[in-house]
């Protein structure tokens, strides 16, 4: 490069490129992608003597995936129990008198979290084709009736539970416990939220096991014992990547061209602000770009 003077002074202007990458949570509606896999609990069945009681294979989710949503699969098809037989389940009216399930709990007031009375659904969420994924919610509804009500059934006292906690587990480690949860006597819609958490945010393919126990029983006498449970509903989101590069600000600088010493933008000099992302890249240039 020819220069006319011996020092030449030129201005340097910085320019910024936008953010490539971004794996930045939002709860925006306008940004999320919805799935749900709801369990109804209509199939409910429990034949005493061969066994039905003890079988939750009826149990399966239907799941509803937008495209490019994040996806839930119900590891093993059904909703659990551990160690069923002897922790049993019968069948009762639900909403709509529709069935819904009820079941044994902990019958302890302080609460065993690795009992196994817990009602157990093991979810495998998945990102989305636009970004991350989220678990984002658990939705039931529950009752804890003073009168049992089997459907082909009897009825009869029952020694219901007063507490109840929810649990979530990913890859063996508790990320969420909500306890000490009051039952009631109607049906009672539950609605947790765990898109502020931000263990509940996949990048891959990540296994999460919700746990429901009920537990604490009023003790009235009543041998039978069990919580009644319906229309479970899981959710996920896929979340869109807001990219945006923010505000690039520093400068201008002026450095003596062709004087032998090296030029440096001193450190701090330059700073972004307002921007969305965790990868970003800007550009130095000439006057003239």
């Amino acid at each position: 490069m020819n220069f006319t003077w011996k020092n030449q002074y030129r201005n340097f202007l910085l320019l910024i490129c936008l953010f490539t990458l971004n794996t930045a949570t939002a709860n925006n509606e306008n940004d999320t992608l919805r799935t749900t896999a709801t369990f109804d609990l209509d199939a409910c069945t429990a034949i005493l003597g061969n066994g039905g009681n003890f079988d939750y294979s009826e149990f399966t989710a239907v799941v509803n995936t937008p495209q490019d949503g994040s996806t839930i699969e119900i590891v093993g098809n059904h909703l659990y129990r551990d160690n069923a037989p002897p922790n049993g389940h019968s069948c009762t009216p639900g909403l709509l008198d529709s069935p819904a399930m009820c079941f044994t709990y902990e019958t302890n007031c302080i609460p065993d979290y690795d009992s196994d009375r817990a009602l157990l659904i093991d979810v495998l969420v998945s990102p989305g084709a636009n970004g991350s994924g989220l678990l984002s919610g658990i939705s039931f509804y529950e009752q804890a009736i003073p009168e049992f009500i089997w459907i082909n059934g009897s009825s009869g006292p029952n020694n219901y539970p007063t507490k109840f906690s929810i649990r979530v587990m990913k890859d063996g480690q508790e990320i969420f416990l909500e306890n000490n949860l009051n039952t009631t006597m109607n049906w009672s819609e539950i609605n947790i939220d765990f898109s502020q958490n931000d263990d509940f945010i996949v990048d891959q393919a990540t296994e999460f096991q919700i746990q429901l126990l009920a537990y604490c029983p009023i003790n009235n006498g009543a041998s039978i014992a069990v919580w009644d449970v319906d229309e479970i509903k899981i959710e996920s989101q896929s979340i869109v990547s807001n990219v945006n590069g923010g505000t690039l600000e520093g400068g201008p600088f002026e450095f003596c061209v062709g004087d032998g010493v090296v030029d440096n933008i001193p450190a701090g000099a330059i700073t972004v602000s307002g921007n969305t992302g965790t990868n970003a890249q800007w550009v130095i240039t000439d006057d003239q770009g």
